[in-house]
Formats: structure tokens, C-alpha cells, sequence
């Protein structure tokens, strides 16, 4: 959905209802068109992990497993857990806290015993920290790549601005020089404010996805961890 949503965009302000003149400026050459639309990538992907971690707390309001009254169980009694767990899966499958749950009760199934628990719970939250750390490669490489390519646009306006000019003409149209060379920064210019935007919702997304892994571990150490004899 980001290169429609950064088409979109473009179109709006090139020819929208409201004049917009003092946007037009900024996406008049071909980089700065490209910068916007890596923004709107950048910025629709961090949008589906806004939705992916609102799902998440959802998942954390439900009652996925049976109350405990604190006494370790027999591990055959897992069964019953997974079946509880399997008639809320369809929500809560895509979540971290239902696979998590489920990793946990099928390693105990698997071993019929809770021997190696502990490790196997820190493996599991190991993998999912990585996995979350790995998922924002697509916007790291995004705000790298939106100052470079603005940068990019300003080598190439300030050549073309300059290209061609020689003694006389620079005194009789120097406007049409430093036009030139106003149009190239405006590239950076641009490429940098929308880096400053998408880099700070990336930090608000990542610190609140995070923050709800901590919410994970914190609940399979409390309802699972001491569970099983």
C-alpha cells in the first residue's frame, strides 16, 4: 500500500482541489517524487505494526488459558491447556503471546515432563526478540536510503544548475542560476524533513512493540512458568 498511497500523494498536491503551490515546489523533480513515495512505504509499514501491536494488547485482554490456583500441576494435564488454547487460536495465532503459549505447551507435550522449561523459555524469547529486531530492516533501509537520495536529487539540480554557464551569463540572468540551485536543496531539504518524521513514529513503534514482548514474557513466566511439576 505505499507506492499507491505515495502516488496518491503526489497527485493531491500536483492537482488536488486546494491550491497547494507551496508544495508543489518540493515535489517538481523526479527524486523528490521518489523520496515521497519511500515515505509513504516507510510510513505504511510502520502503520500495519501500529495494527499488529493494537492486536497484540487485544490478545492480552483475553483469557486464553484456565485459572491456576498456584499448585504445580501433573505435565499430562497440558492437554486440557492446548485445548483451551486451540477454541481462542483463531484470533490469537499471529500474535507473539499465542505462539508463545503454544511453543511452551507443545514442548512439554512433546517431553511429557517440564524438564528444560526454563531454558526453553528463554530460547523462545530470545527468537522472538530477534525476530522483532529483524522485522524493521525494510524501515531502517528506508530512512537510510531518503537523505542519501535527497542528497542525490542536490548533486544532480546543482549540475544542472550550473552546467552550461559561463561569465556573461551569470551577469545578465543570475536568477536563473540561483533558481536553479534553490530547486536542488530543496531536495535535501525535503529528504530530511521526512527522515526526522519517519525515523520517530519507527522509534514510537518499535519502543510500543517491545513493550508488549516484555508483556509477553512477564505472562508465560507468571501463568507457565512454574505450572507443570
Amino acid at each position: 500500500i505505499g507506492i499507491p498511497s505515495g502516488l496518491g500523494s503526489l497527485w493531491v498536491v500536483n492537482h488536488g482541489p486546494f491550491d497547494t503551490a507551496a508544495l508543489k515546489r518540493y515535489v517538481e523533480h523526479p527524486v523528490e517524487q521518489a523520496v515521497v513515495i519511500l515515505f509513504c512505504c516507510c510510513m505504511s509499514a510502520l502503520l500495519l505494526k501500529l495494527l499488529a501491536c493494537m492486536k497484540e494488547r487485544v490478545t492480552h485482554a483475553r483469557k486464553l488459558l484456565p485459572s491456576w490456583d498456584g499448585k504445580p500441576i501433573p505435565a499430562a494435564d497440558v492437554k486440557q491447556l492446548q485445548q483451551a488454547l486451540t477454541l481462542v487460536w483463531d484470533r490469537v495465532g499471529k500474535t507473539y503471546l499465542g505462539r508463545r503459549i503454544a511453543n511452551i505447551l507443545n514442548f512439554v507435550e512433546s517431553r511429557g515432563s517440564a524438564n528444560d522449561l526454563d531454558d526453553q523459555m528463554r530460547s523462545l524469547a530470545d527468537t522472538d526478540g530477534m525476530a522483532v529486531d529483524s522485522s524493521y530492516a525494510l524501515m531502517r533501509f528506508l530512512n537510510w536510503s531518503m537523505p542519501i537520495l535527497g542528497f542525490l536529487g542536490t548533486v544532480l539540480g546543482i549540475t544542472a544548475a550550473i552546467s552550461g554557464v559561463d561569465p556573461k551569463m551569470l551577469e545578465e540572468n543570475l536568477g536563473h542560476v540561483t533558481g536553479g540551485l534553490s530547486e536542488a536543496f530543496d531536495t535535501t531539504a525535503l529528504a530530511l524533513g521526512l527522515t526526522m518524521i519517519s525515523m520517530f513514529v519507527n522509534y514510537l513503534v518499535e519502543k510500543l512493540e517491545l513493550g508488549l514482548l516484555e508483556q509477553v514474557d512477564q505472562y508465560v513466566d507468571a501463568e507457565l512458568g512454574h505450572r507443570f511439576a
